[in-house]
């Protein structure tokens, strides 16, 4: 099962993809890394460097994507 989950560099979507990965999910993610690490991402994803309103950007990204887990948020109350 394709997986795609926004936000894979920030604390809840980094998780996330950890777990996923472990269970034998094949993992892709993006990020624009506003509150997020490159840290946190896993080497053996497939990972783009983009903003989540990019539609055009996102919709080419997860062509084949099953499951969509939507975790960009910014850190900050309101900001997001």
């Amino acid at each position: 099962m394709n997986i795609f989950i926004t936000g894979i560099a920030g604390f809840l979507g980094s998780n996330l993809a950890h777990y996923l990965f472990n269970k034998g999910f094949k993992i892709y993610g993006n990020d624009n890394f506003i509150g997020g690490y490159e840290d946190n991402i896993i080497k053996d994803i497939e990972f783009h460097k983009l903003d989540c309103c990019d539609l055009s950007k996102i919709q080419k990204v997860m062509k084949g994507v099953d499951i969509v887990y939507h975790c960009a948020a910014t850190a900050h109350e309101g900001l997001s």
